[in-house]
């Protein structure tokens, strides 16, 4: 079975996914970014990914749910770091987030905003918190939509049903619609399955790929048993679907061919390879490539 990128077991003990949520938040900022910012709604344009893995003083590793690049409308450059949390907010989650903020302005002395995606009740959450008389973390909240869920999922349905075509955004809505559900998910999640190998998105082939890759993650949070994974997995057609990553070296490769490139590592495979590092990232082209990642920065500035 095709794992899309995660390490998961075949043992059906083991076979669930571990912390779906943050891993369909990872794939939906990391491979779609630009369009989970316009979808969520957040400040600025999308620029490009960064890493989101930072030591501490005392040799920890603070990790991020995703981290990105952001240009505001007077130029100014910024990252996003945007955290999924499926309890309620409170002091702890919120220093937890100062410390990503603070590590990731000491390492690319740039500002940054904090963001939060829940499904919890913003009356239930602490939204701000004063860390000392200078400093106040006050996040962007992205609540999960709770009220008239059923209705947006009946929209959905309809559409795909009447073969309606869905813009990019329209679509990413899929990836969240079982989430806004405050039980029975696994019924709905039965409903948007069996709909989403019927549905028309005007869009590129990986964005298809990607919106079945996450709703693999849903699949791991909502289905009930194993056995309502892995049936659920062919559903939506997992076994005969590429993973994102040999999407993209297909790609490099067939594409630098019909442009003219000749095989081996030419400027012409480098130019190509160019061209994915704002969708990728620099380390994922360099590593999928064959190239260095001074040899495609190098060439990118020219």
């Amino acid at each position: 079975m095709v794992n899309g990128g995660e390490n998961i077991k075949n043992s059906d003990e083991n076979y669930r996914m571990k912390y779906p949520l943050d891993v369909l938040n990872k794939r939906q900022f990391g491979y779609l970014g630009d369009i989970a910012h316009k979808y969520y709604n957040f400040p600025g344009k999308y620029d490009s990914p960064c890493f989101n893995e930072y030591p501490s003083v005392n040799g920890s590793a603070l990790r991020t749910d995703t981290s990105y690049f952001i240009v505001m409308e007077d130029g100014q450059k910024r990252i996003m770091n945007v955290e999924d949390e499926s309890g309620n907010v409170n002091k702890k989650v919120l220093r937890k987030i100062a410390k990503y903020r603070d590590n990731m302005r000491y390492t690319f002395k740039c500002p940054v905003n904090s963001a939060i995606k829940t499904s919890k009740s913003l009356e239930n959450c602490l939204t701000c918190l004063k860390l000392s008389e200078t400093d106040i973390i006050t996040p962007i909240f992205r609540p999960i939509v709770l009220v008239d869920s059923r209705e947006i999922l009946n929209n959905i349905l309809d559409r795909i049903e009447n073969n309606y075509t869905f813009t990019e955004i329209e679509a990413f809505e899929i990836l969240d619609v079982v989430r806004m559900f405050e039980n029975n998910n696994h019924e709905m999640l039965e409903k948007i399955c069996y709909a989403l190998p019927k549905i028309n998105i005007d869009s590129t082939e990986f964005f298809k790929l990607e919106l079945i890759f996450g709703m693999r993650c849903v699949i791991h949070k909502y289905a009930k048993t194993v056995e309502d994974i892995k049936r659920l997995g062919e559903v939506i057609g997992l076994p005969n679907t590429k993973t994102a990553r040999q999407f993209f070296e297909d790609k490099l490769f067939n594409e630098g061919k019909a442009e003219g490139f000749s095989e081996g590592r030419t400027g012409g495979h480098l130019e190509m390879a160019v061209k994915f590092v704002e969708k990728f990232g620099v380390d994922a082209v360099a590593d999928a490539s064959g190239f260095s990642r001074d040899e495609i920065l190098k060439h990118s500035k020219k």
